[in-house]
């Protein structure tokens, strides 16, 4: 029973990762929620598509990025792109 409760416990930790993500790399930088939106766009470039409070980064074969900015550009969260 044990050994259930611990498979099933590390599969949902594992599928619940998948659709946040706490950082991610653009290039040789990590953006993360200590970052801001200039620095978003100094080290990422020009998002694929944006709207004011939402940038999404294509990244090819892995899943797209979404980064949620406040009203003054702190980011508010970073999220793998949801069906990705």
């Amino acid at each position: 029973m044990k050994t259930f409760q611990l498979v099933f416990i590390s599969i949902a930790t594992l599928l619940s990762g998948s659709a946040m993500a706490d950082s991610f790399y653009c290039g040789t930088h990590i953006i993360d929620e200590s970052s801001n939106r200039d620095q978003v766009l100094e080290h990422c470039g020009q998002p694929s598509s944006q709207t004011e409070i939402q940038w999404v980064y294509d990244r090819g074969e892995e899943p797209d990025m979404l980064v949620h900015f406040e009203a003054d550009g702190s980011i508010n969260r970073i999220e793998e792109q949801p069906g990705q």
